[in-house]
C-alpha cells in the first residue's frame, strides 16, 4: 500500500524520492536475508545459484544506494545527457 500512495507523490517530490529509496533498501535487505537463509539450508548448484543471486541483487542495492546518494546530478552509465535540457552539446 505504501508503494502506490509513493507513486502517487501526494507532496513533496523529494519526500517521494526518500521514501522510494527505504522502500528499495529494504525489500534488497529482505531478499539478501532470505537468499542467505534458503543457501544455508542447501547443497551444490542449489546454493551456488542463490548465493550469485543474493550478490546481485547486493551489487543492484550498491548502486541504488550510491546513485541515490549522488543525489541528482548522476546520471546512469552511458547516458550522455544529451536528450536533457540542459545537458552536454555533442559535437558531431
Amino acid at each position: 500500500m505504501l508503494v502506490v500512495l509513493n507513486a502517487a507523490v501526494l507532496g513533496d517530490s523529494e519526500f517521494a524520492r526518500q521514501v522510494s529509496a527505504v522502500l528499495q533498501a529494504c525489500t534488497s535487505i529482505g531478499a539478501i536475508g532470505y537468499g542467505l537463509l534458503v543457501a544455508g539450508r542447501v547443497n551444490g548448484a542449489s546454493r551456488m545459484w542463490r548465493l550469485l543471486a543474493v550478490a546481485a541483487v547486493a551489487g543492484f542495492a550498491a548502486g541504488e544506494l550510491t546513485w541515490w546518494a549522488a543525489g541528482d546530478t548522476a546520471a546512469p552509465i552511458g547516458d550522455s545527457g544529451a536528450d536533457r535540457v540542459g545537458g552536454p552539446v555533442l559535437s558531431g
